[in-house]
């Protein structure tokens, strides 16, 4: 079900945007012409000889399409990036992307004696009550001892 969601959901993304940004240019613009001519059946339409066409209401309204489409574009941009990166993140759990703390230079994964010697050989300690195995940068134990005391 989840297998390649990156790349499906950035493929509908990406149709929906081109669809969205065609669709709000089209209905932005017949909302312009329409603003921009008056109603002869208006209570408020007054006859003159001049244009019926009102110039700066058409273009107040192309002004207003253009917001909305930079806006739309925006967040198209986002919803890709968002796609990408769950892509991204798909694909590189698919190559299983290893820890290197746990595993020597042929991926093969480290005996604990292994991890336990190359922690005390970078300045770790070993509890001699718990025997837990401590970084060089912890100075006590979890059982109360302290590094050092011995």
């Amino acid at each position: 079900m989840f297998e390649n969601a990156g790349t499906k959901a950035l493929s509908i993304v990406k149709v929906y945007v081109v669809f969205e940004l065609i669709a709000t240019f089209i209905i932005g613009l017949v909302y312009s012409i329409q603003r921009a001519t008056p109603d002869k059946y208006s209570m408020y339409y007054e006859y003159s000889d001049t244009s019926n066409f009102k110039t700066g209401t058409f273009f107040l309204s192309l002004l207003v399409l253009a917001l909305i489409l930079f806006f739309e574009y925006v967040m198209g941009i986002f919803m890709v990036a968002f796609c990408q990166m769950m892509e991204d993140v798909h694909s590189m759990k698919e190559e299983k992307v290893a820890s290197e703390c746990k595993y020597n230079d042929n991926g093969v994964l480290k005996s604990e004696e292994e991890r336990e010697n190359e922690i005390i050989s970078n300045g770790g300690w070993k509890c001699p009550d718990c025997n837990r195995i401590h970084p060089a940068y912890e100075t006590s134990c979890v059982c109360g001892r302290n590094k050092g005391t011995d």
